[in-house]
């Protein structure tokens, strides 16, 4: 094992915005602390790396990731509980819109530093950019020299290796790399899909499930897609006197395209006791929608939510436009206990 007075030259280094080198399970990496990012730089310089490459933030504990300022869909607590710590990066979106790579590495070396150095560290391979990651602390010297002030030394890495890289910020998951453990990876997303039933239905409910309704499916289907929650929920929508098979009017198609939406292959469907029952949260547009469902099944009372919305049918576009905004307007509102529910 490395002793304690190396650990704390690396921590020396790495609050005073120095890169230091130290093992994983996979390959070696290189990195400064992540209070000192403005310094990262230096890695981009000693590795040849252009700047639009990001560097991943490495936690030694799940305590580290802060869940104030980034999204956390379903699928990413199901592949943290199977493979953290280990040889898996995730993309995950912050709060800010902003895309960052996860990495917790099972290494006790590694886990020890971030445990004394108090914050997650900023990192990447040690290598020069285009040649194979450092697979020993003597490739890593040899890449580096003494420009590094700092080695740990941890050994052969278990996987000899790089990580396998998911982006979590969509559903489902994007594979940007395939490295260690990427069999078992995929089977356990194959087993993640396959639990789909434990998604919460939402059911949207208009009249003619031909405007207002498809408008808010498409929307909210986009908006769930683009926070990462998309593996949390299932959007439907149908209509309480729809005929079966009618396509949304033309202008709702219309206004929906200017949202880049397409719902022109939507067809109506008429509400039923089995969708009600199977749903989770229904948002339907009016009081009179409300009664209808509550016809049919009289217990759905606390899951049904009325937005509040005219029907803007025989109107022109423009209305429909009004229409479309009042709708997301008012689902926004109910975001907040929507995710909780």
């Amino acid at each position: 094992m490395i002793s304690e007075d190396i650990l704390q030259d690396a921590v020396h280094a790495l609050k005073e915005g120095h890169p230091v080198v130290f093992p994983t399970e996979t390959v070696y990496g290189i990195g400064i602390a992540a209070s000192k990012k403005k310094h990262s730089g230096m890695i981009y310089d000693l590795k040849g790396r252009e700047e639009t490459k990001p560097l991943s933030l490495h936690i030694g504990d799940l305590d580290l990731l802060n869940g104030s300022q980034i999204y956390f869909p379903r699928v990413n607590y199901f592949l943290m509980h199977r493979f953290w710590p280990g040889p898996l990066t995730l993309v995950i979106k912050k709060r800010s819109g902003e895309k960052m790579g996860y990495r917790f590495p099972s290494h006790k070396i590694f886990r020890r530093l971030v445990e004394m150095l108090g914050e997650p560290v900023l990192a990447t391979s040690a290598n020069k950019s285009g040649q194979a990651p450092a697979l020993s602390l003597a490739k890593a010297r040899e890449y580096f020299g003494e420009a590094v002030s700092v080695y740990l030394e941890g050994g052969t890495p278990e996987f000899q290796g790089a990580s396998t890289v998911l982006d979590t910020s969509q559903y489902p998951p994007a594979w940007i790399r395939e490295g260690a453990r990427a069999k078992e990876i995929r089977a356990a997303l194959e087993e993640f899909e396959a639990m789909g039933f434990l998604k919460k239905k939402i059911l949207i409910a208009c009249s003619g499930n031909t405007c207002r309704s498809p408008m808010a499916e498409g929307w909210l289907r986009k908006y769930l897609q683009e926070k990462g929650w998309s593996d949390s929920f299932e959007v439907h929508s149908a209509g309480t006197a729809a005929l079966a098979g009618l396509p949304p009017s033309q202008e709702a198609i219309e206004v929906m395209e200017e949202e880049h939406i397409d719902i022109s292959q939507k067809r109506a469907r008429l509400i039923h006791r089995e969708l009600i029952q199977e749903s989770n949260i229904i948002f339907v547009m009016t009081a009179g929608h409300k009664d209808t469902i509550l016809e049919q099944v009289s217990d759905a009372e606390n899951k049904v939510h009325i937005l509040d919305i005219p029907d803007p049918v025989g109107m022109d576009r423009e209305q429909y436009r009004k229409t479309f905004e009042l709708i997301r307007e008012r689902i926004l509102k109910e975001m907040t206990w929507l995710l909780k529910s």
